[in-house]
């Protein structure tokens, strides 16, 4: 298949493969829809295939981002640069610096690492960069984007909201807010007063506001705020333990500020990463040393059967800690077992789940196997995920290290990235 022009193909009952000359890496690989790959410039319509073969590997299609799905990419390394799809994704850069993320369309989530650069697109995006180190630069773009600063005084952020209504959130680290065009809201403070005010550089009268929450008792009414103006600026403070505190300074705004510009210990919305409940249980990992994959059981007498009778399952003790069932954060981790090749597979994705029990009869649905996250909230660690393109097992990992040595030194393990995230074992003390 390939060439030049589109195809179509139908591969009927059974596993099929389709064949495109070259190596993965030199192909561009998209899924349309459910029946449609796109691979290079041609767009080839295949119905009823499994696999795409390359010259170098052979690729699973229902381990491809579905287009339903957007991507989640985070940053492994420092000064990459992400682009996501034009569906809604999630990408993050936490624990790196110099990273590049392009949300481009879709309702993307983007969290920064330090020294980076958020580039939401168009859509209504979440940009974050509380849980990185500062320096951070987030543009909004277009949309109705909510960007969240981050609490480095050393090292503050810059918000750019965009066009649409934007919400930028201050943080505590004396960072910069720009709302460009639209109806914009600036949070100068929420819950803590800052520890060095925030700039906004173009607070319009009758069209933006501004926000402070959480205060009470500091800031309940316009009246309990002290404004003033100084050097072609207004400077917005509050008195708190008989301390005059800065919040806010409106860069080149000489107006006279009225009670309509303000919105007071009214109901916002707090940023997207929550610290996850109290772990769930230990979870056992086994590797199957004749398919080359993992298995991972939250049950001890489960543990305890496969050690008496499956010697081909090598035990490697507790590997992480699952969520609790009843967190809010918490989704599904489907379960199913490779009749084929004995190894077993986990998903997240309801998505991915549907499309491997319809179109992947080999592999047996097991159920909810255990809980974990999405998303990367803090505290947790990543579970990274290969696809060995020899025997079809699939190979979890939520060690960085051990993730490095299989890319750098086992090539017939194609990287899927992050497959979920857990706790680490150390949570499972969290009372």
């Amino acid at each position: 298949i390939g060439g030049n022009g589109d195809n179509n193909a139908d591969g009927g009952d059974g596993e099929d493969t389709a064949v495109y000359g070259g190596n993965l890496a030199d192909n561009t690989v998209e899924v349309i829809d459910e029946n449609t790959v796109q691979v290079g410039n041609n767009t080839d319509t295949l119905t009823n295939f499994e696999f795409l073969d390359f010259d170098d590997q052979t690729v699973e299609i229902a381990s491809l981002p579905q287009p339903t799905d957007g991507v989640e990419l985070f940053a492994s390394a420092d000064d990459q640069e992400l682009d996501g799809t034009p569906n809604n994704d999630i990408l993050g850069a936490v624990g790196f610096s110099g990273n590049i993320l392009n949300g481009l369309a879709g309702d993307d989530e983007l969290t920064a690492g330090s020294n980076g650069t958020l580039n939401a697109g168009d859509g209504n995006d979440v940009l974050e960069a509380t849980p990185g180190e500062g320096g951070n630069t987030l543009n909004g773009d277009a949309g109705n984007d909510q960007l969240f600063g981050g609490d480095v005084v050393e090292n503050p952020d810059i918000l750019n909201g965009g066009d649409g209504d934007d919400q930028l959130f201050a943080g505590l680290g004396g960072n910069t807010l720009t709302g460009d065009a639209g109806n914009d809201q600036f949070w100068l403070a929420q819950a803590e007063l800052p520890e060095e005010p925030s700039t906004v550089t173009d607070f319009t009268q009758g069209t933006d506001v501004i926000g402070l929450a959480g205060l009470e008792g500091v800031v309940d009414t316009f009246d309990d705020l002290n404004i003033d103006q100084e050097d072609g600026n207004t400077t917005i403070s509050v008195v708190a333990d008989a301390e005059e505190i800065t919040v806010g300074v409106l860069d080149g705004f000489t107006g006279e500020l009225t009670e309509e510009d303000f919105v007071i210990n009214e109901e916002i919305t707090q940023p997207p990463e929550e610290d996850p409940s109290p772990a769930g249980e230990e979870i056992y990992r086994f590797f199957n040393t004749q398919t080359g994959g993992h298995f991972y059981t939250t049950s001890e007498a489960e543990r305890d059967t496969v050690i008496e009778n499956l010697p081909q399952y090598e035990f490697e003790g507790a590997s992480f800690a699952t969520a609790q069932p009843d967190d809010e954060n918490a989704e599904e981790v489907y379960r199913f077992f490779n009749t084929q090749t004995g190894g077993h597979f986990y998903t997240t994705s309801e998505a991915e789940r549907d499309t491997v029990i319809e179109n992947l009869p080999q592999y047996e649905f097991e159920d909810i196997g255990f809980y974990a996250y999405e998303e990367d909230l803090s505290e947790t660690i990543p579970v990274y995920r290969f696809f060995n393109t020899q025997i079809g097992g699939h190979f979890y990992t939520p060690s960085g290290e051990e993730r490095d040595t299989v890319i750098e030194n086992l090539p017939q393990y194609n990287f899927e990235n992050t497959g979920f995230f857990a706790n680490p074992l150390s949570e499972l003390d969290v009372a």
